[in-house]
C-alpha cells in the first residue's frame, strides 16, 4: 500500500523519525532534528505505516462516538454519564468515572467480531450493549476476551460500524504480516544460496590444489628425484591435509 512520502516515527524504534519514501522505509533517519543514516533490517523491511499505525494506535480521526445511556444518564442530560466511548480509525477508546476518568484503549486489529445484546427495557429505549471479542493473544495481554460498550443509542449501527473498520485494519495488518514472513524466508533462502556457492567454492579450490600437488609430486618421482616409497608417502600426506 502506497501512501504520501514524510518523516515518519521510526518502526525499529531505534531512532526518532525515519523517512518513508511513499513505498519502503528509507535508511535516512532523524534524531533531535540531526539527520543521519542507518539501514533498515530485514525483518524491519516489511513495516510499512499500516502497520505501525494498527499495532500502535495514534490515528484521532472519530468515526463515531458515544455514551452510556442509563435511565439516570438519560434523566440528568448527560450529567451522570459513567462511561463514554470513541471509535477512531485504529482503536476503540473507553473513559470510565464521574469525578475522576479511567482511560483505556483497543487496538481494533485485536477485535475478531462484533455482536449485540439488547435486553427488553433497552431495546424500549433504543439502546443496547455492543460486545467487542478479541483474538486469543489480545484476550491475555488486556485481561478480558470481551469488552463492552454497554447501553449504547442505535447498537446495531454501531456495531455495523465497529465490525468494518475491524476488519478493514485487520486485513491490512495481516496481509503486512505476510509480506513480512514472505521477505523473511527469502532473505533465509539468499543466504543459504550463498552460503552453499562459498563452500562450492572452497571446495573447488582445494582440489585443484590437491591435483596440482600430486602432479608436482608425481614428476619429481619421474625424474628420479623422489623413489616410489617417498612418492607414496608424500601423496599420503598430501590426501590427507
Amino acid at each position: 500500500m502506497s501512501t504520501p512520502a514524510e518523516w515518519k516515527a521510526d518502526p525499529t524504534r531505534r531512532h526518532e523519525l525515519r523517512y518513508w519514501d511513499g513505498t519502503n522505509w528509507t535508511e535516512h533517519v532523524s534524531d533531535g532534528g540531526t539527520q543521519s543514516t542507518d539501514p533498515v533490517a530485514v525483518e524491519d523491511a516489511g513495516t510499512s505505516p499500516v502497520t505501525s499505525f494498527a499495532m500502535n494506535p495514534s490515528d484521532q480521526t472519530v468515526i463515531w462516538e458515544g455514551s452510556k445511556k442509563t435511565v439516570a444518564a438519560s434523566a440528568s442530560g448527560g450529567r451522570l454519564t459513567t462511561a463514554r466511548y470513541r471509535v477512531t480509525q485504529d482503536a476503540v477508546h473507553f473513559e470510565a468515572g464521574l469525578l475522576s476518568t479511567k482511560a483505556e484503549m483497543i487496538p481494533l486489529w485485536t477485535v475478531v467480531d462484533v455482536d449485540l445484546a439488547q435486553s427488553m427495557t433497552q431495546k424500549a429505549r433504543n439502546v443496547g450493549d455492543v460486545k467487542l471479542h478479541l483474538d486469543q493473544n489480545s484476550a491475555t495481554r488486556f485481561g478480558q476476551a470481551i469488552v463492552r460498550l454497554e447501553s449504547v443509542e442505535d447498537p446495531r449501527r454501531v456495531r455495523d460500524v465497529v465490525l468494518q473498520q475491524a476488519n478493514l485494519i485487520r486485513r491490512k495488518v495481516l496481509a503486512q504480516q505476510h509480506e513480512l514472513e514472505l521477505q523473511r524466508r527469502q532473505a533465509g533462502a539468499t543466504s543459504v544460496t550463498v552460503g552453499n556457492a562459498e563452500q562450492s567454492s572452497a571446495s573447488a579450490d582445494r582440489s585443484a590444489a590437491v591435483i596440482s600437488a600430486l602432479k608436482e609430486l608425481a614428476s619429481l618421482r619421474d625424474a628420479g628425484v623422489l623413489t616410489e616409497e617417498e612418492f607414496e608417502a608424500e601423496k599420503a600426506k598430501i590426501l590427507a591435509s
